[in-house]
């Protein structure tokens, strides 16, 4: 089944046009066993609790992903780790991106804010710990907020292009115990600030960016979900 953007009616295989008029994007027939469809807020929960550790492997599973997304080839780890590279990792960060948006518009998406702009911000975000106060640098781990937006954008094309061979993701043992490690350090540091106020002088900072990190994560579990394209196409097929 090819999904239209445009209007979200799904035609059959061999459609190259929507009724609507819509070029359809070439449908893939299954997807690819690498497929990564987290919801932007199970992402922003692992990129949270680990600091921006968890965007390492983030960086991987893009590649590999936005890479099918275009029928192309790629060596993921050798890209992942030329990220790694001092100043050459800036040419590589953007060259990532440019492939993002490449992926995401296979499947005819339209960000409102584009992919390399949020890519941008989160990268500033991140870099932040390096000029902010001591007491402030935990406000870098809000770099998961454009991060999710483009992951969003990400799950979304897939679900667009591969359809109903989109298997929901849920969280493995890998990912329980990042969240666990990452939540125990978490509150190691609330207790540190709590119990030795004199070395914070702004102890309420790390409290009020963890607080604004749930508040997001919950708006984004509203909000921010992937659209469920196995279940519109089986109602769709239904009603036929």
């Amino acid at each position: 089944m090819a999904y239209c953007a445009q209007c979200g009616m799904w035609n059959t295989p061999d459609t190259l046009d929507c009724a609507c008029g819509e070029p359809l994007p070439a449908a893939l027939p299954v997807a690819p066993s690498y497929a990564y469809t987290p919801s932007a807020a199970q992402f922003a929960v692992l990129c949270f609790v680990t600091g921006g550790v968890y965007c390492l492997y983030w960086f991987f599973k893009l590649w590999q992903v936005t890479a099918a997304l275009q029928l192309k080839t790629t060596k993921p780890w050798r890209n992942t780790l030329l990220m790694l590279l001092p100043i050459y990792n800036i040419y590589q960060y953007f060259s990532l991106f440019n492939e993002v948006t490449a992926g995401v518009d296979q499947a005819r998406l339209r960000p409102k804010v584009p992919i390399v702009v949020l890519a941008i911000l989160g990268a500033v975000i991140a870099a932040s710990y390096k000029f902010l106060p001591a007491d402030w640098w935990y406000i870098s781990f809000l770099a998961f907020i454009p991060f999710a937006i483009i992951q969003y954008n990400v799950t979304e094309a897939q679900l667009r292009l591969w359809g109903e061979s989109v298997k929901p993701y849920r969280y493995h043992w890998g990912d329980w115990l990042v969240i666990v490690f990452g939540g125990l350090i978490l509150l190691l540091n609330i207790a540190s600030v709590v119990l030795i106020p004199a070395d914070n002088p702004h102890p309420w900072v790390l409290p009020g960016t963890i607080g604004l990190a749930a508040l997001t994560i919950m708006a984004l579990a509203r909000f921010g979900r992937g659209t469920s394209i196995p279940k519109v196409a089986v109602a769709v097929i239904a009603s036929q």
